[in-house]
């Protein structure tokens, strides 16, 4: 069969217009000699000849089954799914796997049955009723989802530009500028401009963000620093007779600058890459250098365009 063959379709069922009187309810058994039932059809009476002792057909009763038939079938060409009946199910001895049927609370949905013979009524019970969309958000979850993804959506841009942002991806997305020194137009980025007024966003590239400690409370030089400052990273040295820190630049740097405040204070020392204490080879030291870098993880920081 084609999608494209003729499907005839019962627009009304059979006898629809007709008088009440020629259309039988067909009873589920024979009543009197003669009479069509759903157990028996047309009895054998009526196939009988009338001079053996048959009887004729009621065309009542075939009105009937055809008005039921086309009824029937009408339903299931419409898609229409009947509610579950208990009575049905008892003349049926329940439900099959795969029935479906109508469900009971919410319309436009649909039950399947799980397990043969349901007698069930999944109005009370949903044992042996599986509901293929319970799982799906309804119209009016999807829209609280909505509002929340727009409220967080709405609390993101009440942060200030400026602020930097980490984000998982190594481009910027639409509406975000790279963390990485480039330029912006002040004009289009006004809030950014009022805390960059040079047009350019701080490189942020390697760098880790540190709390600016302007009393000096916890960083001691942090009088000397001022918002969005640099400081070259620095490792630790540890030795017998001396105490300090190397400052480098991992930019190809010639030297190595360190101080001993218990020998000598506020001295700095400045020793070419390659060289230690007294002409020494530096590698003869690297067991007393410990490296001064935290756990970490890598993000994108970004500031939003505006």
């Amino acid at each position: 069969m084609k999608q494209t063959d003729t499907r005839p379709l019962f627009s009304i069922p059979w006898a629809d217009q007709a008088d009440s009187s020629t259309i039988a309810t067909i009873p589920q058994s024979a009543t009197a000699i003669g009479r069509a039932s759903m157990a028996l059809g047309f009895p054998k009476a009526t196939m009988t000849p009338i001079a053996a002792g048959g009887v004729p057909p009621y065309g009542e009763d075939m009105n009937g089954i055809l008005n039921m038939l086309s009824r029937a079938a009408r339903t299931a060409e419409l898609g229409i799914l009947h509610p579950f009946s208990a009575d049905y199910a008892a003349t049926i001895n329940g439900y099959p796997v795969g029935a479906t049927i109508a469900h009971p609370t919410i319309a436009g949905r649909f039950l399947i049955c799980t397990a043969d013979n349901n007698t069930n009524d999944p109005s009370q019970s949903m044992n042996g009723w599986l509901d293929p969309l319970g799982n799906y958000a309804t119209a009016t979850a999807l829209q609280q989802e909505i509002q929340r993804a727009q409220a967080a959506e709405a609390a993101i841009f009440q942060l200030p530009a400026w602020v930097p942002l980490p984000s998982p991806f190594t481009t910027a997305p639409a509406g975000f500028i790279p963390a990485d020194g480039r330029s912006f137009t002040t004009s289009q980025c006004p809030q950014l401009a009022s805390a960059f007024p040079s047009g350019s966003v701080p490189d942020l590239r390697g760098l880790f963000i540190r709390g600016l400690d302007p009393s000096g409370t916890r960083d001691p030089e942090g009088a000397q620093r001022s918002p969005t400052s640099f400081q070259e990273g620095s490792y630790l040295l540890n030795r017998h007779d001396w105490d300090g820190s190397v400052s480098f630049v991992p930019n190809g740097n010639a030297n190595i600058s360190y101080r001993r405040d218990n020998v000598e204070p506020n001295t700095n020392w400045n020793l070419p890459i390659g060289y230690g204490n007294d002409g020494a080879a530096w590698a003869n030291y690297w067991a007393h250098i410990g490296v001064a870098r935290p756990k970490n993880s890598a993000w994108n920081y970004i500031f939003r365009a505006a």
